[in-house]
């Protein structure tokens, strides 16, 4: 564990240096062009030469079911569709797994305003790996389908074995992000998450949504629904 531990750290390390490098020699990228418009301007994080690695959409997603991930930060706390008004305890396990569209079905369980104590919400979401930015190996990127066929991306920042850092456009005027992390090092999220979080999530207030006193073990129970799925939309 300790090897293993101990590499995952160089890793991120290395990662860490080549974007504050780059971000020093190279900020004008993010303001470059992609070809397709409706991305935006290039961030300097969307570069799959030098970030791809970290990148891994598909091996994000691509875990067994029983692999918990929680939402330990977020730039937002309104869903107004699907995780509701100042959603809080999210947690996410993955099922249908499908190798040739490279999808899964996600299962969301969460609280909100609307939670009568402990009680937990259930929201199931199909969602793909894709690429994104121009990424052309590595499928960077996660697409949701909503039910009227619309659908919404999140690109990732940075991924490894522990945490998940998100972009989320469609979230607080296109500078959104979610901070995910292993169920296994929620109670201690490394320093490397939260730092490569709060150095590409500035300028908005950033929510605390997992608190170990307040969010219940019911999350790690089977995944059966307590609520009918609803697509996930975007909120304020």
């Amino acid at each position: 564990m300790g090897h293993k531990t101990t590499t995952i750290q160089a890793v991120v390390k290395s990662f860490i240096m080549q974007l504050l490098l780059f971000a020093i020699v190279g900020l004008a990228y993010a303001t470059q062009q992609v070809k397709n418009a409706t991305e935006g301007p290039t961030p300097p994080w969307a570069n799959e030469t030098k970030y791809g690695l970290y990148q891994d959409a598909w091996k994000s997603l691509n875990q067994s079911n029983t692999t918990l991930y929680w939402l330990v930060k977020a730039t937002f706390n309104n869903d107004n569709a699907s995780w509701g008004e100042n959603f809080r305890c999210l947690s996410v396990q993955e099922t249908n797994h499908s190798q040739a569209t490279n999808s899964v079905v996600s299962v969301f369980k969460f609280q909100n305003d609307t939670s009568e104590g402990s009680a937990l919400y259930t929201v199931e979401e199909k969602v793909q790996a894709i690429f994104q930015y121009n990424y052309t190996k590595t499928r960077n990127a996660i697409q949701y389908t909503l039910e009227d066929n619309r659908t919404l991306i999140d690109t990732l920042i940075f991924s490894d074995e522990i945490c998940d850092i998100f972009s989320v456009p469609y979230m607080n005027n296109g500078s959104g992000c979610e901070l995910w992390v292993r169920d296994e090092y929620v109670d201690k999220v490394p320093s490397c998450c939260l730092f490569i979080y709060d150095f590409f999530c500035t300028n908005v207030t950033s929510y605390e949504l997992y608190q170990n006193k307040n969010c219940t073990k019911e999350n790690r129970t089977s995944l059966a629904s307590n609520k009918e799925g609803i697509p996930r939309l975007t909120g304020d």
